[in-house]
């Protein structure tokens, strides 16, 4: 499933019936790369080779749907992502990417879940210094992020995820991290 409809901008289909459809739903594979875009991960491998786990949230692979009662994950690309949902919102832990080197001017990436940027936010290390942090929407359904690299084009990085909140709305999940050039940075 890609996203709900809010009832304002649900089409109304008349063929008989009365027919309000209340989800979109789109074919399961990864989402077209935009132009001068480099996927960085996408975790359509179902693997999480490279990456470095501690704790319990992130499990030993990507998720491919909702994990235990976790609602409808919305707006990821393919069948995979990444989720701090293994073991419910009581598990916590970090997950640390391979290093990369920054190109282009843009890292993209999508994420959802728990809104507290103290306990559960995506990080983006460069030369060992952390330079920027993003956390959750409170919903399922994946937001863009987008963060300006264009100062430390060259310079060696890792996204850390971390997630340190048990409480309710305790986990995130993120998706398709992309390398981007030419593409004009949102204030962040």
């Amino acid at each position: 499933m890609d996203d709900f409809l809010p009832p304002s901008q649900a089409p109304k289909v008349y063929t008989g019936a009365d027919v309000m459809p209340r989800s979109l739903w789109v074919p399961a594979k990864p989402l077209p790369l935009p132009e001068g875009a480099t996927v960085l991960y996408d975790f359509e491998t179902g693997r999480l080779a490279g990456w470095k786990t501690t704790g319990t949230a992130w499990g030993t692979h990507p998720a491919s749907g909702p994990l235990g009662n976790q609602g409808p994950v919305r707006r990821y690309g393919g069948r995979f992502y990444l989720s701090s949902y293994h073991g419910g919102d009581e598990a916590t832990g970090t997950i640390t990417s391979p290093a990369f080197v920054l190109t282009g001017s843009n890292l993209t990436f999508r994420i959802s879940g728990g809104k507290n940027d103290k306990t559960l936010r995506a990080e983006l290390w460069i030369d060992g210094l952390q330079q920027k942090v993003a956390t959750g929407n409170q919903s399922e359904g994946m937001e863009d992020v987008m963060w300006n690299i264009a100062p430390y084009a060259g310079r060696t990085a890792t996204m850390v995820l971390v997630d340190e909140e048990s409480g309710p709305w305790g986990h995130i999940n993120v998706d398709e991290i992309w390398l981007r050039r030419d593409v004009t940075p949102a204030a962040q």
